[in-house]
């Protein structure tokens, strides 16, 4: 879906408002091109986030030498404060991005819809 609306916006095409979405296991249906978006910026940044930290906790695991402290470490755990740097630094670049993204895809949308009610 997001391909398709950059594709519309790179084609000159802003009018699009709904797109096809189609639910888990459910039917299809017509969503609002700004709730796709968030639907889909919101589950991509967990998708980063989640998956750093997986990365980095295997990182401390690998580092480990002792068997039953390797067999302690649960997901959710802390990470070293080097590596929470890391997830941080990545959390807040991503943050941005996405924020940049939003003010972009509402501000275009934004002069759309002004330029339609002159």
């Amino acid at each position: 879906m997001v391909t398709l609306v950059n594709l519309c916006k790179l084609n000159g095409i802003d009018d699009v408002k709904k797109l096809p979405w189609h639910w888990h296991a459910g039917a299809c249906q017509l969503m609002d091109v700004k709730d796709l978006f968030t639907i889909y910026i919101t589950l991509k940044t967990m998708l980063v986030s989640k998956t750093t930290y997986g990365n980095l906790l295997q990182r401390v695991v690998n580092e480990m030498t002792n068997k039953d402290l390797v067999l302690e470490v649960k997901y959710g755990d802390p990470l070293p404060p080097r590596y929470q740097d890391i997830l941080n630094e990545i959390n807040t670049e991503t943050l941005t991005a996405v924020t940049k993204f939003k003010e972009k895809i509402n501000g275009s949308s934004a002069s759309n819809e002004e330029s339609n009610e002159e």
